[in-house]
This record gives C-alpha cells, structure tokens and sequence, in this order.
C-alpha cells in the first residue's frame, strides 16, 4: 500500500493544493434546501452515498486546485474565468496521478459529480467555510476548486485539522454590494457571481452585473487571501477577452479561442448582456460601437439591454 506521504509528495508535484483523505463511511448526504435543489444534477438530488458510485469503495481523496493569478486585462472577469476549464484539469491531473500510483478501481469527480464537493472538503477537513460561503484553507485562502477520487485503494484517513475561523472579521459581508451574505445565511439567488451566470435575471438586479463572469469581491477583501500559494500553472490565462472577441468574432472563432475556457459553458449571449449591463452601470461609452453592430443582428433577448445602454447620458 502507497504511504500517505509518499502520495501527497506526488500530489504536490502534480501541483494540487490542500489535500485530505476520508472513510467514505463519514460522508452523509446533506439536507437540500428546496430553492437550490434545481440547480443540482439527478444523482446529487439522489443523496447518493460513495457506496452506490463505487461498489467497494474504501478511500475517498479530496484535493484542492489553487487557481488565484494576476489579474488580467481586458474586460473584466472574475479570476480563474480566462483560466482554462478545471474540470478538463482534474480529468488530466488524476490521468497522471493513476499512472503514478495504482488507485484500483476508482471514479473521479470536479463540481458536478454525484457527490457534495463542499461537504466532501469540510468532512475531510480540507478547510472551514468562511462568512464568504467559500472553502477556506490557511495557506490556500479560497481560490482552489475542489475535486475528489473514490478509490478501492485502502488509504488512512488524514487528521482533521482545527481552523482559526474568521472570528469577528465582516470584511466580506460589509464588500458584498448585493448584500447576499449574512452571519447565518446565504441568499445565493443574489449573489453577483449567481447573477452573472444565469439567464433569467431581474431588473432589481441589473446594477449589480460588474463583470462579465462570476465576482471575487468577497474573496478580495478576505485577509485569508493576501498571503495564499500561486496557482496551478494551468490555470494561469493565456488570453484576455476583448469587446472585438465578444461581439465581433465568427461562433467558430470565438469557441475555437474560448472554448475550453472556465467560463464557456454559458451562452455566449449571457456573456454579452453582462458586458453591456457592466457598461451601463458604470456609464461607459467605449462598446457602443460594438452595441450598434450586435443591434444589427436584432437579438430579442438583448435588445432591452441594448436599448438602455444607447439611452444612457
């Protein structure tokens, strides 16, 4: 049997973060909240347990991919966004892993598996959650995703390790200018980086689009991300988006270039009624160029957009 150090060694080489191992018998379905149980796949709204994904499963390895980089140029965009598509990562990174060391039989999982990654991380000890609602490690902060591996391999599971916490800090939840985090709750239907991300999406909301993708700003604020480890080198970003990319690009160029990217699972048209939202809000002329082009196409869906864009003053 592998020993642990000699696994978290080739772990680290493979350039994963926080690492934990757990007894699968630990894990237990989380109550699911009926608003959010919409956004989960069908075998998470199963409660399945390890046992019913893995037939034999002995070990489960939860492991962190740090992903915080400079920020980039370009319109803007949450971190990791431009970075290339971490589930494409995980599926690489575990490839070289069980060509390093035997895993027997196993499966392995990054955000839309059957399992609860975050409850996986916190049962493991992976890292606290933060007034932020985000996975919190020490030396990590919160910007690392989080996969994991069922294996039949017998590994010992690693201590839990006891976290400070956030302690009085409210630097977060006095940042969030959506106002969707509190000291007991989460409102997630607010959430900027929620809202960037979905299609239907109200009026009383459209002054909190600030990106074009996602938002860090309760990361930013949070002083157990000022000192963190870099990223992962896959996740650093070899393009930035430009508006000439958003609105002008052929589809074929466009996926050909940002297809593979952390962000592309959404429509490209969510993409542009962010962009056209962010400038409104902030008052900026500089796409109306690229607004009366994208107006030519006559998209019903961002037409209302587009009109509040050219009427501003």
């Amino acid at each position: 049997m592998i020993q642990t150090q000699t696994l978290f060694q080739i772990l680290t080489e493979l350039g994963f973060g926080p690492k934990a191992i757990m007894d699968p018998r630990v894990y237990i379905p989380p109550k699911i909240r009926p608003e959010v149980k919409p956004y989960l796949s069908k075998e998470q709204q199963m409660a399945l347990r390890p046992e019913d994904v893995l037939p034999g499963v002995r070990s489960i390895l939860v492991l962190g991919m740090p992903y915080r980089h400079e920020k980039t140029k370009g319109l803007p965009m949450a971190t990791g966004a431009l970075s290339r598509d971490y589930h494409r990562v995980f599926e690489e990174k575990v490839d070289e892993l069980a060509q390093r060391v035997n895993l027997e039989r196993f499966q392995a999982y990054a955000d839309t598996g059957p399992l609860f990654d975050r409850y996986l991380a916190l049962a493991s000890g992976l890292g606290f959650v933060g007034k932020n609602q985000n996975i919190i490690h020490p030396t990590y902060g919160s910007f690392f995703y989080i996969g994991y591996i069922l294996t039949t391999l017998d590994l010992r599971p690693t201590e839990r390790e006891v976290f400070p916490g956030c302690g009085d800090c409210t630097l977060c939840l006095d940042a969030c200018p959506a106002k969707a985090l509190g000291e007991k709750e989460f409102a997630f239907q607010r959430c900027i980086s929620h809202l960037t991300q979905t299609k239907e999406l109200a009026d009383e909301y459209k002054m909190f689009i600030n990106s074009l993708y996602g938002c860090d700003i309760c990361q930013k604020v949070c002083p157990w991300n000022q000192s963190i480890q870099p990223s992962m080198k896959e996740f650093v970003p070899l393009d930035i988006m430009t508006g000439d990319d958003l609105f002008l690009l052929s589809k074929k160029d466009y996926d050909r270039k940002y297809g593979t990217k952390a962000f592309s699972w959404r429509p490209r048209t969510i993409i542009k009624r962010n962009a056209i939202l962010n400038a409104t809000r902030r008052r900026d002329p500089s796409l109306q160029g690229l607004v009366l082009e994208e107006r030519k196409k006559k998209n019903p869906y961002l037409e209302k957009y587009i009109a509040e864009y050219l009427a501003m003053r």
